[in-house]
């Protein structure tokens, strides 16, 4: 979700430059993960293409690296959900002490979207990890 990330500054400069250096950061960590999805893809699109051609091909560790993938992108989007929480509890100290004027349900939708986002994220991790669970065990037999 990091394509998502709203910057609604808080009024405390020191906080808001350190979000915002955390959102960089995990954004990063959001396109690795989206380029060792594309590598692991690329890796069992060649096996295919190989069975097809009736190559057998060698084990590939593409569902190692969809899973490392999916690990990734649950790490940074926990910590992107992090970040709008703590936007969402200084929108709402600003609000109540009268600093701000805005509403916060823009920033409780963006909590709320990584708070989906995040389940969504540990699901296809933990279906990832089984799917390597299950090769490991194909391959021992």
């Amino acid at each position: 979700m990091p394509q998502n990330i709203s910057v609604h500054l808080s009024g405390n400069d020191k906080l808001d430059l350190e979000l915002i250096q955390i959102e960089i950061s995990q954004t990063l960590v959001y396109i690795l993960a989206n380029i060792i999805a594309l590598i692991s893809a690329a890796l069992a699109r060649q096996i295919i293409i190989q069975r097809a051609s009736g190559i057998q091909p060698s084990h590939s560790k593409s569902s190692q690296l969809a899973a490392l993938a999916s690990g990734l992108g649950l790490l940074s989007n926990i910590t992107l959900g992090e970040v709008a929480f703590v936007r969402l509890h200084e929108t709402e100290n600003n609000i109540q002490s009268g600093a701000s004027t805005f509403s916060i349900t823009p920033n409780v939708n963006i909590t709320t979207g990584y708070l989906y986002s995040i389940i969504g994220s540990f699901l296809r991790t933990l279906g990832a990890l089984q799917r390597v669970n299950e090769e490991a065990q194909i391959t021992i037999l």
